[in-house]
């Protein structure tokens, strides 16, 4: 199945976000135009990790696996935007454009010529995405926007990393990636809409807010009882057990029981039985209250033992 197929996307995105959002709709059957800036490309393009440099053929790029793994499925084509052949070139593609994607700094794209206004005028049925780092307004919004910032604004890296650290950068571009899916979200959401209505619509979304939203529960407790959040490792906040334990032989094993029943079975697989009859561990409201109790006692456990021999 290829639900998207006959619909065609120009993406103007650049980086992570923007790529990652058409990337998904290229793999749902839509035809993405890439447009990059010649000569360069999208910089993403020379992102090769040590010595992966060896790794391509030498008449491929500039290419990198980090490019490859975000532009998939797409066709690419490099326009001066600053030249009005270039512009031109846009609006004949617009014409059988379905949905156009962007991130420019706001602002950007209009000074271009390649606003929602300018091509919407074009193409009434064109479904416009805008990706920003803050959104269209507010103190911010012509700021650019970077994956590490908005993680760090947003929260994500303060809660990150382990309880006697500093703040730590998940492993991926987690923000970015997030705001594409919400940005591809949407976009669906817009084809379907203009299905009833006919005309498309411009739609944005933020690194900065999808971070914010990506808060969830540790955002409703700082609203709700004026708690900050705080890092907890491999932990959960409001879990226990949920963390990674290192065995006799050195591997960490992930463990997590996520209910009362679950952890009554935890006790029964490790042969402990009696830590679901401690008063202190009854209930997982009890085993939060006792976490550093809870913590090294499974701490001792699995080091008893091999991984090999707990996963048996």
């Amino acid at each position: 199945m290829r639900p998207l197929k006959g619909i065609r996307v120009l993406d103007f995105g650049r980086i992570l976000a923007g790529p990652f959002c058409s990337q998904i709709l290229a793999d749902y059957g839509a035809d993405v135009i890439k447009v990059e800036q010649p000569g360069q490309g999208d910089e993403t393009r020379s992102w090769q990790g040590k010595g992966e440099s060896s790794a391509w053929k030498d008449d491929v790029g500039p290419i990198s696996f980090y490019f490859a793994a975000i532009n998939r499925n797409k066709r690419s084509l490099t326009l001066d935007l600053k030249k009005p052949e270039a512009l031109e070139i846009v609006k004949e593609l617009v014409k059988e454009t379905d949905i156009v994607i962007e991130n420019f700094i706001p602002g950007g794209a209009e000074k271009l010529g390649v606003g929602y206004a300018e091509l919407s005028k074009i193409n009434p049925r064109l479904i416009y995405a805008s990706i920003s780092g803050y959104g269209s307004e507010g103190p911010y919004a012509h700021r650019a926007g970077y994956d590490a910032i908005a993680a760090a604004e947003g929260g994500l890296m303060h809660i990150t990393g382990h309880p006697d650290g500093g703040p730590v950068r998940p492993g991926l571009g987690m923000t970015d990636m997030s705001t594409g899916l919400y940005m591809h979200g949407a976009i669906m959401a817009a084809l379907y809409h203009r299905e009833k209505s006919g005309r498309g619509q411009h739609i944005s979304a933020s690194l900065f807010e999808t971070q914010i939203s990506l808060l969830i529960n540790i955002g409703a407790n700082w609203l709700n009882m004026g708690r900050d959040g705080q890092r907890f490792g491999a932990a959960h906040p409001s879990i226990v057990p949920y963390n990674t334990w290192r065995c006799k032989d050195g591997v960490w094993l992930a463990l997590a029981a996520n209910n009362d029943r679950q952890f009554r079975t935890l006790c029964q697989r490790i042969d402990r039985e009696d830590l679901s009859r401690d008063e202190r561990f009854t209930t997982n409201a009890q085993r939060v209250e006792h976490r550093a109790d809870m913590d090294g006692i499974l701490d001792s456990i699995f080091a008893s033992k091999t991984s090999r021999e707990w996963m048996e």
